[in-house]
């Protein structure tokens, strides 16, 4: 049977603060994605004919694939940027992060942008994954 016979159920949030301290150059964030349920499954896509070698010959009988849930992957991420601004309308801006994740390898990253005038921006990144 197809798989597209198949639905699937599940409540998640996601949740984050990002504080603003008015004329702070310093800001930090963190969000928590994907917290809620178990994901679960029903629909005749999960329906299979199981064959029963009995005395009867080879009569399948119905059956369904029973006990499927699953998990999203949640993750807990924490941000913080610095912005300087410079005379001649140019700003730097330095940012940090690191993410915790559920079934993944936490990831720690790093960024700069310069700006000029708020209408030209140069940026660049890295993102790390130790082993």
């Amino acid at each position: 049977r197809p798989t597209d016979d198949l639905t699937s159920n599940r409540v998640a949030v996601d949740a984050g603060i990002t504080p603003v301290v008015a004329g702070a150059r310093l800001r930090f964030g963190v969000s928590l994605q994907n917290l809620g349920t178990e994901m679960t499954f029903s629909g005749t896509g999960l329906q299979r004919d199981v064959p029963n070698p009995g005395p009867d010959g080879n009569q399948p009988v119905a059956g369904e694939i029973d006990d499927l849930a699953a998990q999203l992957p949640s993750s807990l991420n924490f941000g913080a940027s610095y912005t300087r601004r410079f005379q001649g309308d140019v700003s730097v801006s330095a940012i940090a992060g690191f993410t915790a994740a559920s079934y993944d390898l936490d990831q720690y990253s790093a960024g700069l942008e310069v700006g000029y005038a708020n209408l030209v921006y140069a940026r660049g990144g890295v993102r790390l994954t130790p082993e």
